[in-house]
């Protein structure tokens, strides 16, 4: 079981891992999905990508086919380049490139140096446009350093959970699993939902088996058969419904395709400085509004 994103293995290494299930968005879906959002919602045509490691790179890597690179019209900026003095970076984005709009895909701890800088540039100022990458941005310290002078459009996305029920009691008494998932921290809810989904194909294994042989329990290498109710299991998870698993997953539209990637998600488009929700884009490519729901809560415990 993973819960994380990696760059996507090559097709024999997948045939060898068979038994490998990612509850994290494939990587590849999500730069389809900035791909659909920034062409077709967005309709940019011209911006600067900014990005921090090779695994965000790949998150970008669609973009960069909205239009030839050697167009002009999309620039490439590796962040490591300027570690030394980000103020190049922003001064080149800024003064040579007179660019408007930035994606930027960055570790949340990264943000704070690299915003204050380009406020130093004025690309936080009116008709700047920063589209922030990276799905962990809402656990940045941006929402507090929101000012007056941050008048430039900012969005970002951010994995959807599922909407509570608004008729369901509230609990009066916080356990300390419910603080992890309120302090906005995604790797948990992942954690949570590997949990719940392996427990669930597990039940619905062994229930069905006629007599159940345990697993071998010792980690030393031996030849012999694997367990066989291993193999049912991992089917089970790549066809498992959201609508079947008790308790429900964390996450919206959590599917497993036959490769153990999950290519099926939920993304909510959102402001990082107020944390406004804008809309949510599902795995079909459709973008729609936020629910009502989400309007009156401000879906502020609801996101990972």
């Amino acid at each position: 079981m993973k819960f994380d994103w990696r760059i996507e293995s090559p097709t024999q290494d997948r045939l060898n891992n068979r038994m490998t299930v990612n509850v994290a968005p494939s990587v590849a879906m999500i730069s389809r999905a900035y791909y659909s959002i920034i062409k077709y919602n967005y309709e940019w045509q011209q911006f600067t990508l900014v990005y921090e490691t090779k695994i965000g790179l790949a998150r970008l890597q669609d973009l960069m086919n909205i239009n030839p690179l050697n167009s002009e019209q999309i620039k490439i900026r590796y962040i490591e380049d300027y570690k030394s003095d980000l103020r190049v970076l922003w001064k080149e984005i800024s003064e040579t490139f007179h660019e408007n709009k930035v994606i930027l895909d960055c570790e949340a701890d990264s943000l704070r140096d690299l915003v204050l800088t380009a406020k130093e540039f004025k690309m936080l100022g009116s008709f700047k446009y920063l589209f922030l990458s990276h799905l962990n941005t809402h656990n940045s310290p941006l929402q507090s350093m929101y000012d007056s002078g941050y008048r430039a459009n900012i969005t970002s996305v951010r994995l959807k959970l599922v909407d509570e029920n608004p008729f369901r009691r509230k609990k009066t008494r916080l356990r300390p699993i419910d603080e992890i998932f309120q302090n906005q921290i995604l790797l948990p809810v992942l954690m949570y939902d590997a949990v719940v989904l392996f427990a669930n194909a597990a039940r619905n294994v062994i229930t069905k088996v006629r007599s159940y042989a345990e697993p071998q329990r010792r980690c030393e290498f031996e030849y012999g058969r694997p367990w066989y109710i291993g193999r049912q299991i991992v089917r089970e998870m790549k066809s498992i419904s959201e609508d079947d698993v008790e308790p429900p997953f964390k996450t919206e539209n959590l599917k497993i395709d036959e490769n153990g990637q999950r290519t099926q998600f939920n993304l909510e488009i959102y402001k990082p400085t107020t944390n406004e929700i804008l809309a949510v884009w599902k795995s079909d490519g459709t973008v729609s509004p936020p629910t009502s729901i989400q309007f009156g809560t401000g879906s502020s415990s609801n996101t990972p």
